[in-house]
């Protein structure tokens, strides 16, 4: 983006829940994802003042092949801890990434956004 001079700019970062709560069976993936909400701050704190907003979304448990290599306990343990007792559709999260692109959230940067459900 800086290098092609754009001014009214989103970019938004995939996270994970993980990156707050953390996890014991899944301790890189929690501190990878740490690190992008980390960076996201960082680089909206660089390019803000070029009109460049930089958040990073933060789903829970979303039902797609991820999901598919994990024993069906803890995948049904995903589901029991959400507060709708479910996983998250795609849609929902991508839903959420359209808003967090569209100029209602011009005002918005160097955000971790939960969507956990």
């Amino acid at each position: 983006m800086l290098a092609n001079n754009v001014t009214d700019g989103t970019i938004v970062n995939i996270a994970s829940d993980l990156a707050t709560i953390g996890s014991a069976e899944l301790p890189s993936y929690s501190a990878s994802k740490g690190g992008v909400v980390s960076l996201t701050k960082a680089v909206a704190l660089e390019v803000a003042t070029k009109g460049i907003r930089v958040n990073a979304i933060l789903p829970g448990p979303v039902d797609t092949p991820m999901l598919t290599n994990l024993p069906e306990e803890k995948v049904a343990s995903f589901d029991k801890s959400a507060m709708f007792k479910r996983r998250a559709r795609p849609e929902e999260i991508s839903e959420t990434i359209a808003f967090m692109c569209s100029p209602k959230s011009s005002f918005m940067t160097g955000a971790a956004i939960d969507v956990t459900g």
